[in-house]
């Protein structure tokens, strides 16, 4: 019994009829749960009643066996592929990631969760084959491949983030909802998701990270916990220059990049949009910045190129951005980190889910605009508590002006009774947004 209900019986009347025995759980007006951003999944909040006819993991483990005994098994046509990806590489790890992005990139994901196929997956053989899987099917290859090349490889079953986390002491395998891999170095598990195909080899997603999972080692079944990337593995970086022109406008050339999950986000949207798409998607982003800017070019590297960092760089002008009072110009940078996740609402009912750290850097330089000078540069700022670390800071050299800040977010639940101290630090982080550059015309006190 999951999160009972108070003044609810949780037990079940037991019926006899004839030879069957009939265990019956009846509720009827059970409160609605009313979705609040960043919730946890609605397994962990839910009154659940969960049934298993099975007494151990040991168990579950000797029937699932029997359903991939020998799926992994590589053919003449897998140890051809192996050996011809595998070529002139030296270490485990280029043949892994060779393997991976193989695996990753030319076996189409295609759930399937009918009949047996909910829980066999299809031999090694005939993924090759015919190209396309689920997850077990892919985790099956990919399994079959690093073994062809001498590399020890296992099945991984998770609960991802979308579900609730593993109970480990009640064996019930419906609990997982996808199915991983691990290879093993001197007692140590690497995990690698096939189905994640905008991924980099070296970054697991979010969804599947510090989650509790089950292991098929051999012949043994292990209990562990995937690892939580640190925030500089999951980052954004934002690189701006900027040319204030006497009128107030701006011409600005902004380089994005980033690693983790963050680039894969950035990678997918290249990856399945066309160029009308992406030049609309743009020119939204920037008519955001200012009301009638102007996208002037646009370029990025090449999203299925895993091997290279993916940059987008975009150019853009917007006029009368800078707001006048007399003789002073004020001037905001555009484009920089102000808002937590989940502070719209003051009283909530359940914790806020924060799955990953995140690390967020903004660096921007821009000039003092001919005729003026620097009026009012903000003071710099720090935040540390422990939702969140920030830090922002402005400093001029000569005529050039630089912006400095840096975001690192901790992932944590935050209760509801935390809710109040996460909002208002939150709310200090954006209000020192709010600060702007202040520039007079020289010769004016």
């Amino acid at each position: 019994v999951l999160n009972p209900l108070p003044g609810i019986q949780s037990s079940s009347n037991i019926i006899h009829d004839g030879n069957k025995k009939i265990y019956l759980w009846e509720y009827k007006n059970i409160p609605q749960i009313i979705e609040e951003k960043s919730m946890p999944p609605t397994d962990e909040v839910a009154f659940r009643i969960l049934v298993t006819t099975m007494n151990s993991w040991e168990e579950f483990s000797h029937w699932w066996r029997k359903k991939i005994a020998g799926k992994t098994e590589p053919d003449e046509s897998i140890k051809r592929k192996v050996a011809e990806l595998t070529k002139d590489l030296s270490t485990s790890r280029e043949k892994m990631e060779a393997i991976f992005d193989y695996v990753k990139g030319e076996i189409r994901y295609v759930f399937i969760d009918l009949g047996k196929s909910g829980y066999e997956p299809e031999n090694a053989k005939k993924v090759f084959e015919n190209k396309y899987g689920d997850c077990k099917d892919k985790s099956t290859l990919l399994i079959s491949m690093l073994r062809a090349a001498g590399i020890p490889a296992h099945y991984v079953l998770i609960p991802t983030s979308s579900v609730g986390n593993l109970i480990k002491d009640f064996p019930y395998p419906f609990q997982f909802n996808h199915c991983i891999v691990s290879t093993e170095k001197e007692g140590k598990y690497n995990f690698f998701d096939p189905v994640a195909e905008n991924y980099r080899f070296d970054y697991l997603p979010s969804s599947d990270q510090n989650r509790d999972i089950l292991i098929f080692d051999n012949k043994k079944i292990v209990f562990a916990r995937t690892p939580l990337a640190k925030p500089e593995e999951n980052a954004y970086y934002n690189q701006s220059q900027i040319k204030i022109g006497l009128d107030g406008s701006i011409e600005c050339e902004v380089k994005n990049f980033s690693f983790g999950g963050e680039e894969a986000s950035l990678r997918s949207f290249f990856i399945k949009n066309g160029p009308t798409k992406i030049k609309d998607s743009l020119e939204e982003r920037i008519d955001k910045i200012s009301s009638g800017a102007k996208l002037l070019t646009y370029t990025h590297s090449d999203p299925m190129n895993f091997k290279e960092r993916f940059e987008v760089t975009i150019k853009y002008s917007a006029q009368d951005y800078c707001k006048k009072a007399g003789d002073i110009l004020i001037f905001d940078v555009p484009e920089i980190q102000k808002s937590c996740p989940a502070t719209g609402k003051k009283d909530l009912k359940y914790p806020i889910e924060v799955w990953n750290n995140s690390y967020k850097k903004d660096e921007v330089e821009f000039n003092v605009p001919e005729g003026y000078e620097v009026y009012h540069l903000p003071e710099p700022m720090e935040i540390k508590n422990q939702y969140f670390d920030f830090r922002s800071s402005y400093r001029q050299e000569g005529e050039r002006m630089f912006y400095q800040g840096e975001l690192i977010g901790k992932a944590i639940k935050i209760t509801p009774e935390e809710c109040a101290s996460y909002q208002k630090w939150c709310f200090g982080m954006e209000k020192s947004f709010n600060r702007s550059v202040l520039f007079r015309k020289k010769g004016n006190k």
